[in-house]
């Protein structure tokens, strides 16, 4: 099966000779919806919070006798002339139980699993993607895409990239915090049950993390290859269409059913950001292909 690019689909379409100008007047009308990859999302979240809660698992059994060692220190440093010295102490500590926590995430959650979670999400946003595009190709011009363009593999090896360097960033940014929220304890003097309540918020937090990590990447890699395969047959433009739902955010609103070019993408924020449909971060919009510039070409 080999990839179908404009000049392809034109001569596919000449062939047809079946082309009409009330064909071109009714054929926005015609264009299906897109639907949103809800599964692989909901996957791909399962995926990034069971590495938090792995990451919970295998770092409480170091934290926990920690956790016990600080809330002595605190008792001990009250003694005057021993404030220094037990503060360096559990100062180093701490340092070698999160070196010990960060080895033993890095020997379980490995680089290798990381990858196949990114690339297991990428073929199958990509699966469905190209499923819904073919939807919408073949109820307007009868012609479904080959095998995937060096446009669209690209775009799948970048996102794989991206969603690695996210994943390891989740981990680290946790870990990092999680440091920084125990050491703030052995300096403060919180009791054993504030720690552990802090702890565990903030691998609440990274939860919530991964989460949005699996909602804005889900829709950046959906809209990408939406602009790709587009683009590839020759589409130059697309009407804006939002989730049409509270969530949507004002200024994606406003753009609802205007017509905007590929190549001049509109402004999506009071910062001035300028984006396609799910560029946007944790944009739901999607592109509505325009087929009349492809059927003006065989018509005239």
């Amino acid at each position: 099966m080999v990839s179908i690019n404009r000049e392809t689909l034109l001569a596919r379409l000449k062939a047809r000779s079946t082309l009409n100008r009330k064909t071109k007047r009714r054929i926005q009308r015609k264009v299906p919806e897109q639907l949103f990859p809800r599964k692989v999302l909901i996957e791909h979240r399962k995926a990034l919070r069971d590495i938090v809660r792995e990451m919970q698992k295998l770092a409480m059994p170091f934290l926990a006798p920690l956790i016990i060692s600080i809330q002595k220190d605190f008792e001990a440093k009250k003694r005057e002339d021993s404030i220094n010295i037990r503060l360096d102490a559990i100062s180093d500590d701490i340092e070698k139980t999160f070196r010990d926590i960060r080895l033993k995430i890095a020997e379980r959650i490995t680089l290798a699993r990381k990858e196949r979670i990114a690339r297991s999400t990428a073929r199958s946003i990509d699966e469905f993607n190209k499923e819904q595009v073919n939807k919408q190709f073949k109820r307007v011009i009868g012609i479904e895409l080959g095998a995937n363009s060096p446009r669209v593999n690209e775009s799948i090896k970048m996102y794989i990239r991206e969603n690695i360097r996210l994943i390891n960033s989740l981990e680290s940014k946790a870990l990092d915090e999680l440091e920084a929220v125990v050491n703030k304890s052995a300096r403060s003097g919180l009791r054993v049950e504030e720690l552990s309540k802090d702890i565990q918020g903030r691998f609440n937090v990274a939860e919530s993390r991964a989460d949005l990590i699996a909602r804005d990447q889900t829709n950046k890699l959906n809209g990408q290859l939406t602009m790709d395969r587009q683009k590839e047959i020759g589409i130059t433009s697309y009407i804006w269409r939002t989730a049409g739902d509270e969530r949507v955010r004002p200024m994606h609103a406003e753009l609802e059913g205007q017509t905007f070019n590929w190549d001049d993408p509109p402004v999506t924020s009071p910062q001035g950001d300028r984006n396609h449909p799910g560029e946007d971060y944790q944009c739901r919009c999607e592109a509505i292909p325009v087929f009349n510039d492809i059927y003006a070409e065989l018509i005239e």
